[in-house]
């Protein structure tokens, strides 16, 4: 019930794992410059936002995989490694529709990597954003996310709380961690 839904989401204090990013937004998305892009040659109705290291090259194909049965139409990646482990890492992503938002080779910096996902989640104002580490595997209260939406709507929600993750703010940003989180 609705009831139970607002109980669960207090418990886990409100935070989204999956959220909708509002058209009007918070004050801090109004001021977002979007970018331009070109029309997709189909709508696309859920996108998924990664930070993946080129460690995890043998876990990407998993990750592509179990998201696009839950319904992910593109996948937005920014990679993290030196350049050859980069191309590695995009040549196991060519049977999904992935964008390469971005591609560094630093040290590895939470507070950056926030930062980063944040910038790119950002540009899709009135979209559906999901935000996984690639070791994470949501598992979802339906078959589909398309059917979890439906549901979430139904109850009013524009956020799905997950018990892994809990740090995509309401505004759509992503606050880092602090020691022991």
């Amino acid at each position: 019930s609705l009831r139970n839904y607002r109980e669960v989401q207090d418990a886990l204090h409100g935070t989204p794992y999956a959220h909708f990013i509002d058209d009007a937004g918070a004050d801090a998305l109004d001021k977002v410059a979007l970018t331009p892009r070109p029309a997709p040659q189909r709508p696309v109705r859920f996108r998924i936002f990664s930070h993946v290291c080129a460690a995890d090259l043998d876990i990407i194909g998993p990750f592509l995989d179990h998201y696009a049965r839950l319904g992910i139409d593109s996948f937005h990646l920014i990679l993290h490694g030196p350049a050859a482990e980069c191309q590695a890492m995009r040549k196991a992503c060519r049977r999904h529709p992935v964008v390469i938002e971005q591609e560094y080779d630093k040290s590895f910096d939470e507070t950056v990597k926030c930062a980063m996902l944040t910038e790119h989640i950002r540009k899709y104002k009135g979209e559906w954003a999901l935000l996984a580490d690639i070791d994470e595997l949501l598992e979802l209260p339906c078959k589909s996310l398309e059917a979890a939406v439906r549901l979430l709507r139904l109850c009013g929600s524009r956020s799905l709380p997950a018990v892994l993750v809990q740090r995509m703010a309401a505004d759509g940003s992503l606050p880092p961690l602090g020691p022991g989180q």
